[in-house]
């Protein structure tokens, strides 16, 4: 039975030190556990997935999370955006209006909106609780292949088959600017963390880096040989992800203009979709062969394989914390898939030993701390001084 924390007696400090010193008696022998070395990683095939997203009548082309991971958003070819649970797979509803092909959605930064991108040429933006169309961005000429929100909500970026990019004002749907450069269609936009810089794929074989502020081209990323049809920025801000139909994913440093990392091989002749995790560990990217896949940033090798899928993996996407993937396909559905990543741990978080973030610094830290020591979650190790962080806070804010 679990006591209402309203009825629990108070948690006195004065039972730390002997919590701490039993801890520390016993990290010897737990360390020898934990640290004893292992084989070396190999592609690990996941082939069943944790939900499954049935319903639409033709192929899935686009699929989101929630900022709170609970919802996941999927468009397809028979013109409806759909929201689904992410916990039982149950639909709860669609969004109806447009009168083509739904080929791009994501959620508002707090969750209560929701923006669709058309083969129709709009974008629109609905209510994320009722289904309700909100306002409708109306301006391209031909396909809106891409739609985004920036990190506050405040903007909408938009890319299409007319060429061009545009940016608008959410609150109003009135358009702002223009980014002009690429010389064919534009299939994927995405916002900076920061909101001050625009990312877009073309078919004309180039990402390019714009500044929102003044629709200025930054930095232009060539050696793809192909159409760019995904792109993505690292959660720092300080590199571009691009998926392409030549076969590869790559990483860039923006700065620099420069390929950090090349990752081949692993699907048939198209990589159509690739994102980020949120601690920037690892790339996911979806393919024509029906998979996604799992990279090492670092190395560049590949990890993790999902299978399952019957067609073209079209889109793929991490979920807030990292621990899921989605994908969406050809074949109809999109699926949920654990990604075999350790949550993400916020830097407040490790520092207060607060590892899976519940506000209380207890057993379950513990426990976390002790399976993934030497792990990296945001590119840190768990390792002493997140022990020491745990001791020095137990019970805290229990």
């Amino acid at each position: 039975m679990t006591i209402p924390a309203t009825c629990r007696p108070p948690r006195s400090r004065d039972h730390r030190p002997a919590r701490q010193r039993t801890l520390l008696a016993l990290l010897p022998l737990l360390l020898a556990l934990v640290l004893q070395p292992g084989p070396a990683r190999a592609v690990e095939v996941v082939d069943t997935p944790i939900q499954e997203f049935e319903g639409h009548a033709l192929w899935i082309g686009a699929v989101a999370f929630s900022p709170d991971g609970t919802q996941v958003l999927t468009g397809g070819g028979d013109q409806t955006a759909r929201l689904w649970d992410a916990a039982n797979g149950e639909h709860i509803r669609q969004f109806l209006g447009h009168t083509h092909w739904v080929l791009s959605v994501a959620f508002s930064p707090d969750g209560t909106r929701v923006l669709t991108g058309s083969a129709d040429s709009t974008a629109r933006l609905w209510d994320s609780g009722t289904g309700e169309e909100l306002d409708k961005f109306d301006g391209h000429t031909d396909w809106v292949f891409s739609a985004a929100f920036s990190p506050d909500g405040t903007q909408v970026l938009t890319g299409s088959l007319d060429v061009t990019v545009r940016l608008w004002d959410a609150a109003t749907g009135a358009g702002i600017r223009q980014f002009e450069g690429h010389t064919g269609p534009t299939n994927s936009v995405a916002f900076s963390p920061d909101g001050t810089q625009a990312l877009t794929g073309s078919q004309d074989g180039t990402a390019r880096l714009w500044n929102t502020a003044n629709g200025e081209e930054i930095a232009q990323f060539e050696g793809h040989t192909s159409t760019v049809g995904s792109v993505a920025f690292s959660p720092d801000g300080t590199q571009a992800l691009t998926g392409s139909e030549d076969g590869t994913a790559r990483l860039w440093d923006n700065a620099t203009e420069q390929e950090i990392h090349l990752f081949e091989g692993g699907h048939g002749s198209y990589v159509l979709s690739a994102a980020i995790s949120p601690d920037g560990s690892r790339i996911l990217t979806g393919g024509d062969d029906g998979t996604a896949l799992l990279w090492d940033t670092e190395t560049g090798a590949a990890v993790r394989r999902f299978e399952g899928h019957t067609d073209w993996v079209n889109a793929v996407a991490f979920s807030p914390d990292g621990t899921k993937v989605l994908t969406g396909s050809q074949d109809r559905t999109a699926r949920l898939w654990e990604s075999g990543i350790g949550p993400f741990i916020r830097p407040e978080a490790r520092d207060i030993g607060d590892f899976n973030e519940d506000g209380c610094v207890d057993f379950q830290d513990f426990v976390f701390l002790l399976e993934n020591w030497g792990e990296e979650f945001g590119g840190v190790p768990i390792g002493f001084s997140d022990f020491i962080a745990m001791l020095e806070n137990w019970g805290e804010g229990c």
